[in-house]
C-alpha cells in the first residue's frame, strides 16, 4: 500500500489564542489546515478596530497517528485591538490546491486596560523617559 496515495480530507479551523485579552494586549489568530501542508490562498476580511499582522508564523507538520499519516499547516497572525470590545472574524474561504474551503468564525473578546497594565504602561513609560 502506498502511503502516499491516500488521499487526505482537508479541514479548517481558526480560533484566538486566548480569546480574551485586556485592551493594549495582545492575541494570536491561528488557522490551522489539516490535511496538506500547500500554502493557501485568501484574504482575512477586515474587521474595524481589530489589527492582525500581514506576515503570519507559519508552522508545517507531519506524524503517524495510529499508523495513518496526518499533515497539517498553521498559519498564526499577531492580532491587537484599537477599542474594547467583541471582534468576529466571520467565516471567509481560502483555496488549497484549486479546491475552496470555508474558515469557520472566531471571536475575541477586548476587555477594558486592567489596572496592572496601566501600572506597568506607566512604568515603562517613566523608563523612557528617564532614558532621554
Amino acid at each position: 500500500m502506498n502511503i502516499l496515495a491516500q488521499q487526505q480530507s482537508i479541514r479548517v479551523e481558526s480560533s484566538f489564542n486566548p480569546n480574551s485579552v485586556s485592551l493594549g494586549a495582545s492575541s494570536v489568530y491561528k488557522v490551522i489546515v489539516h490535511g496538506t501542508q500547500q500554502n493557501p490562498q485568501g484574504s482575512i476580511p477586515s474587521i474595524s478596530g481589530l489589527n492582525l499582522s500581514n506576515n503570519p508564523q507559519t508552522f508545517r507538520s507531519a506524524s503517524f497517528i495510529n499508523g495513518v499519516p496526518s499533515v497539517r499547516l498553521e498559519m498564526s497572525f499577531q492580532a491587537r485591538a484599537s477599542r474594547e470590545g467583541n471582534f468576529t472574524i466571520p467565516a471567509w474561504n481560502l483555496s488549497v490546491g484549486g479546491s475552496t474551503y470555508s474558515v469557520p468564525q472566531s471571536s475575541l473578546r477586548v476587555l477594558a486596560e486592567n489596572q496592572q497594565n496601566i501600572v506597568k504602561k506607566q512604568a515603562l513609560q517613566k523608563e523612557e523617559n528617564d532614558l532621554r
